[in-house]
């Protein structure tokens, strides 16, 4: 839902629209091609040229900042291993249309100019600059989305309408969910779009720690570390667990039917392959209640699932618990429903 922006800023707080089952706007996606072929968008001194001729009173971005390299990274979040972690805090706005991928005959705007003006406990404080020629393409919207990277849990964020060219948000942060310390968000992913629901490619910036906080401790990262371990899930112990996901999510599941939703949820699992289902039932579009036949022994779930932001009639698994666990049987992972759709 689209926020009303106040006269200087935007107060915000959570979103990234994508289609069920696919991430529209993530990293892996494929760069697109400038549709000026007359400027190199590459071109170092044509950005800095830009930048500078676009810099207003709320925008300030060093090109050698927004042209550092993102660091890798190898260790697995939430079973999957995350994106690199940008080293930038600004992009540069960029000039022209860019030609969406695999469809040149549609264009889209280019990724925004961004720099983080200011962090606190509560808040980010964030100067935009949509880029210039984009008579094509002209954005209406910013798409934002706030990630704590250690945490494996799905991003905050929302859609808010800009007024202008270039302006500042102040985005709210989002407690997230549960009773861990994950320590302040560390990468901020901003897109444009236009009325038409066309999308650029993202800018991704390093956030800064908030002033008077410091980054966890090595003895705190290992402690989410080991919790993390814990939610892959055996079945031999009672395990409570939030989940990460891909994308992010408004609460329970409203368009569909109980019934509906009960049958999505045994469709993930048996996709899933594991063991025999001998109840299954969900309840009010939020959690679902299952037992499994386990070696002769019985296992009994309860997962949270909540729906998709941008797709209503879709969920993802949010988080579960191991109700009646196995204690003979270690190192069996338990069965869980990732995501899926409710067909209408």
């Amino acid at each position: 839902m689209l926020k009303t922006p106040t006269i200087a800023c935007v107060l915000m707080a959570a979103a990234l629209a994508t289609a069920c089952g696919a991430d529209e706007h993530s990293d892996g996606e494929p760069r697109s091609a400038r549709t000026d072929t007359t400027r190199a968008s590459n071109d170092s001194t044509a950005r800095e040229s830009l930048q500078a001729e676009r810099t207003h009173a709320n925008f300030q971005c060093d090109s050698a900042d927004a042209n550092r390299p993102d660091k890798p990274r190898q260790e697995e979040v939430g079973g999957t291993i995350p994106p690199a972690v940008p080293r930038r805090t600004c992009t540069l706005p960029q000039r022209g249309c860019v030609a969406a991928p695999g469809n040149e005959s549609v264009v889209i705007p280019p990724a925004p100019g961004v720099a983080i003006s200011g962090v606190t406990k509560t808040s980010i404080d964030v100067a935009y600059d949509l880029g210039s020629d984009l008579g094509d393409c002209q954005p209406s919207r910013l798409r934002v989305t706030v990630h704590t990277t250690i945490s494996g849990l799905p991003p905050f964020g929302d859609d808010y309408p800009v007024p202008g060219q270039n302006g500042t948000l102040r985005i709210e942060v989002t407690q997230l969910p549960g009773d861990i310390d994950y320590g302040p968000p560390d990468i901020l992913v901003v897109s444009s779009a236009t009325e038409e629901g066309l999308t650029s490619e993202a800018a991704r910036v390093r956030l800064p720690s908030p002033g008077g906080e410091r980054r966890l401790s090595d003895v705190q990262v290992r402690r989410i570390e080991t919790r993390r371990e814990a939610c892959r899930a055996d079945i031999d112990d009672r395990t409570s667990c939030e989940m990460g996901g891909l994308h992010p999510v408004s609460g329970p599941v409203t368009e569909a039917t109980t019934a509906d939703l009960t049958r999505s949820v045994r469709d993930s699992l048996e996709a899933y392959g594991g063991f025999p289902i001998l109840h299954l039932k969900c309840f009010n579009g939020t959690r679902c209640d299952a037992a499994f036949t386990v070696s002769s022994h019985r296992l009994e779930m309860s997962y949270r699932i909540q729906a998709l932001k941008s797709v209503a009639t879709c969920w993802e698994l949010t988080a579960f618990r191991v109700t009646r666990p196995v204690p003979e049987l270690g190192n069996f992972a338990a069965p869980l429903p990732s995501r899926g759709c409710v067909d209408r």
